[in-house]
């Protein structure tokens, strides 16, 4: 392989690094646009998104480095999936007590 083929490889992995990295922060860029057009939505929308203010307004802080529309994704169904283990338990604990209300 000749010097300029090695140096060329060389500079193209460089480059190409680069607009990676541009294209994930423009990616990035446009997933905070759109996390911070939820604030003119109201709550009854952003419920049946299956977000909340709090999480909308805790994306639309993250920095550009991360995707907040992502973030917000993950944390809103974190929040769903915990408060649906902790009705689960509420109805098992319901169907437990009108089971021994049943025996008496």
């Amino acid at each position: 392989m000749s010097n300029f083929e090695v140096t060329h490889a060389g500079t193209h992995g460089i480059a190409s690094g680069r607009w990676q990295n541009v294209a994930r922060l423009l990616r990035n860029w446009n997933g905070r646009r759109k996390v911070r057009n939820f604030r003119y939505f109201d709550d009854r929308i952003l419920d049946d998104i299956g977000v909340t203010r709090e999480e909308v307004a805790w994306a639309s802080s993250l920095p550009v480095s991360v995707n907040a529309a992502l973030a917000l994704q993950e944390r809103s169904s974190r929040r769903r999936q915990s408060e649906f283990e902790q009705k689960k338990v509420r109805w098992s604990r319901r169907a437990g007590a009108s089971d021994a209300g049943r025996r008496n």
